[in-house]
């Protein structure tokens, strides 16, 4: 696990510019925090590193976005008006357009509000990724937790603790 303090939006595209740099196509990134902690802002910044040159939204009232990069594109997903139906389990990845993206290894996933996805046993089914938790110390501070659920996120996680 990596834990980093940040005092400033530059740290968040710093932290984005790097995980960027490792990124080949095909990875999942789950983004964990409450409202306001900065998952949007992150995936922003990833998609400019990845050469994105469209306005990245926050995807709430669509579920997902996809976004070709010049580098990689993103699958840009926000599960958090779907928290009522994952309780439920009366949804599923394939009716959200996870399973679609997953296969898809010319780009990447982020999933803000992931930890939505453990109500409804998704979580098993994607079985590994790298998951980043935002915390709100206070207006201006965020603490981010960084962990690679899995071999291939362990060293990618590794990777980025030797440059940050």
């Amino acid at each position: 696990m990596i834990i980093l303090s940040f005092s400033s939006i530059k740290e968040t595209e710093e932290l984005a510019g790097q995980l960027a740099s490792k990124l080949d196509g095909g990875e999942v990134i789950f983004l964990e925090g409450e409202l306001g902690a900065g998952k949007t802002l992150f995936v922003k910044f990833l998609a400019k590193h990845l050469g994105v040159s469209e306005t990245v939204k926050s995807p709430t009232f669509v579920l997902f976005q996809k976004y070709e990069g010049e580098k990689l594109g993103i699958y840009h997903f926000d599960l958090y008006r779907l928290e009522d139906q994952l309780k439920k389990k009366s949804i599923t990845m394939e009716e959200i357009g996870i399973s679609e993206a997953l296969n898809d290894t010319s780009g990447v996933v982020v999933i803000e509000w992931a930890d939505l996805l453990g109500e409804n046993g998704c979580e098993s089914k994607i079985g590994s990724y790298l998951q980043i938790r935002f915390n709100i110390k206070d207006y201006q501070k965020r603490e981010v937790e960084i962990i690679g659920k899995g071999e291939k996120y362990i060293g990618l996680m590794e990777s980025l603790k030797n440059k940050l």
